[in-house]
C-alpha cells in the first residue's frame, strides 16, 4: 500500500478565493476526506460536540432501525458492512 497524505484545509482559505475551492475539490476527489483547521470561529465547539453526540446516538441504534435509512442507490444513508 502506498503512502498517502491527509489534506489539511484552512477555513480562511476556503472562504477567500478559488484556490481554497480547488483544494477542497481536489481533496474530495482524490482522498475522499480532509482535515479542516481553524474552523472554530465559524463552527463553535458546542456545535461540534452536538454533532458527535448525534453521530454516536445514530451508530448505537439497532440495525433494524438503521435499515430504514438504506442507501438504495443514493450516495448517503445506511449501508451494512
Amino acid at each position: 500500500v502506498g503512502e498517502q497524505w491527509l489534506p489539511v484545509l484552512d477555513v480562511s482559505l476556503l472562504l477567500s478565493k478559488d484556490e481554497g475551492a480547488l483544494e477542497l475539490r481536489t481533496a474530495c476527489e482524490t482522498i475522499g476526506f480532509y482535515f479542516l483547521e481553524n474552523y472554530e470561529e465559524l463552527l463553535p465547539q458546542s456545535v461540534v460536540k452536538g454533532m458527535l453526540e448525534a453521530s454516536a446516538a445514530a451508530h448505537a441504534l439497532p440495525t433494524e432501525h438503521k435499515e430504514e435509512w438504506w442507501l438504495n442507490g443514493s450516495d448517503s444513508g445506511f449501508m451494512p458492512v
